[in-house]
């Protein structure tokens, strides 16, 4: 079952606002985004283009999303040549 677009942990939160707002409440947003963006790199690694790309999207697009930087900067930017050194590939 979804509901708002979390599924069950939406239905299960008692916290007011829902689970963004829990992540912000106790100050582990900064950490899910980090963790968002490893699992982006992750999915590139192993080849789940479609998907690394997705998530992709959605982490850089994000509204309220942290400014990604240094390290995390180089390797989204690496993953973003690969991602589309892969796909130039399958379409020549």
């Amino acid at each position: 079952m979804s509901t708002g677009g979390y599924g069950l942990l939406d239905n299960r939160c008692p916290h007011q606002g829902g689970p963004h707002q829990i992540t912000r409440d106790f100050g582990i947003s900064t950490h899910l985004w980090t963790g968002l963006r490893w699992l982006v790199v992750l999915l590139a690694r192993l080849r789940d283009d479609e998907l690394a790309a997705t998530l992709l999207g959605a982490v850089a697009k994000a509204p309220g999303a942290p400014p990604v930087y240094g390290d995390d900067a180089e390797r989204l930017a690496e993953v973003v040549a690969t991602l589309r050194d892969r796909a130039l590939a399958f379409v020549a």
